[in-house]
């Protein structure tokens, strides 16, 4: 932490964090502390690996975040999530998988391919599956989770639809604090940047993997200050 009117910044923080120890303990990724800030009046940013000299520090509070923030308008997509997928409104099974379709369709989270699929499909499905899809998503996010997550993914096959977009993408919205949204690419960097042993990405979704990425994620956001970790 530095303040300017020591006369220092956070560019001497960082130059700070680059001459530790990387040997001891505290400094050790894992072992330690899992992310390294460094913080002026103005800046912040931060790293999970010291490498002395060869550090590499993220910015945190770069403005383009709230623009992002605002395009993808998470507070409005949760209220909308929870007014359409309440309990009770899932026994009118035609309207819920068309209110599925409405999410995934104005998701800015979801690809144009996979929105546009994905309305396709779900309008093409008999009322078997409409019953089966319906179903799944009322046990995923009001009963037996691991079920109608399976029991989704299961409809969404049928369509080469099972990805991680588009099975986590509700669940995220519903419950935002507890439930997490799953992009390959940022997932196999997360992975790889803070070597989550025992985690091996696949791109057909399993309840097995979903959960444990996302005890991994909430584990860090337990170390990380709390705006960062809404």
């Amino acid at each position: 932490l530095k303040d300017q009117f020591s006369k220092q910044t956070i560019n001497d923080a960082e130059q700070q964090y680059m001459k530790r120890n990387v040997n001891e303990r505290i400094f050790q990724f894992k072992k330690g502390a899992v992310v390294h800030f460094a913080v002026d009046y103005d800046n912040v940013s931060m790293t999970t690996k010291l490498k002395n000299q060869d550090t590499v520090f993220r910015p945190f509070n770069n403005p383009e975040i709230d623009e992002i923030k605002k395009k993808h308008k998470p507070e409005k997509m949760h209220d909308l999530t929870i007014e359409l997928f309440k309990e009770d409104n899932f026994e009118n099974i035609e309207e819920i998988v068309e209110n599925i379709v409405k999410i995934i369709s104005r998701s800015s989270l979801v690809s144009v391919f996979e929105k546009t699929r994905f309305r396709d499909f779900g309008r093409s499905l008999d009322i078997k599956q409409k019953d089966m899809l319906s179903n799944g998503l009322k046990e995923l996010l009001h009963g037996n989770h691991s079920e109608g997550f399976n029991n989704m993914i299961d409809v969404l096959a049928e369509g080469k639809l099972a990805k991680w977009p588009v099975i986590s993408v509700i669940p995220y919205y519903y419950r935002p604090q507890t439930e997490v949204f799953l992009k390959p690419t940022t997932v196999k960097g997360i992975i790889n940047i803070f070597e989550l042993e025992g985690l091996i990405y696949n791109p057909r979704p399993t309840y097995e993997f979903y959960e444990s990425y996302k005890k991994e994620l909430i584990k860090m956001r337990k170390v990380v200050e709390q705006s960062l970790a809404p």
